[in-house]
């Protein structure tokens, strides 16, 4: 009986990992209103029926999915440490660099892109994609800032403001480039970049 229910929920695994990844593919590529269960069913492999076993409808499918993919995206994000041996600017260089290489894939830019698309008409989408990978992100960066509050190399008063001045610096010159089809900074240029915003971001908030 054990072996059936291990196997049944296999199964359930497997399948709903299916959905899942068709579910992605077909609303980052199409978009929440041009894609059907029956093309999500087609897609993945399986009947539409068992999709409705899975998510009670299309909404329920769609806020999973964004949420999935977030935390899937978010799952390599890279981990910003304080070390008193190693200075600030070589700390958040390459933290600065990896968040790029991250928000740069071709997958993260497209959830952005129906974020923007479906936030007006569906705001709770935005709130839970946030919660599962966005915030977290911004806790690492601010609890990174407090370490360098306490040891006195940096002076913040507002650590999460901060976190959103050095990220938006960063979306400003590589993600919204992309989203909007412009000429995104590559090689030496985009390294130049990089530095240029640690550098602003430490003339700011390095004592």
């Amino acid at each position: 009986m054990e072996k059936v229910t291990r196997r049944n929920n296999q199964r359930w695994v497997h399948k709903h990992h299916l959905i899942m990844e068709a579910a992605t593919d077909l609303f980052l590529s199409e978009g929440y209103a041009a894609t059907s269960m029956d093309a999500i069913a087609s897609k993945a492999g399986i009947s539409k029926i068992t999709i409705y076993k899975h998510f009670e409808n299309k909404l329920h499918l769609f806020n999973e999915m964004m949420i999935y993919h977030c935390q899937s995206l978010y799952k390599d994000a890279p981990i910003i440490t304080f070390s008193l041996n190693v200075s600030s600017y070589d700390i958040l260089l390459p933290f600065a660099k990896k968040i790029i290489e991250l928000l740069s894939q071709p997958r993260s830019i497209a959830l952005i892109r129906v974020i923007i698309a479906e936030s007006e008409k569906y705001p709770e989408i935005v709130m839970a994609v946030w919660e599962a990978g966005r915030m977290p992100l911004q806790d690492i960066f601010c609890n990174y800032l407090a370490e360098e509050v306490a040891h006195a190399r940096m002076q913040i008063s507002n650590k999460l403001i901060a976190s959103k001045v050095f990220f938006g610096m960063l979306k400003e010159n590589f993600i919204w480039p992309a989203l909007t089809g412009m000429p995104v900074p590559k090689a030496e240029l985009a390294e130049e970049i990089i530095e240029t915003i640690v550098a602003i971001f430490l003339k700011q908030y390095q004592i």
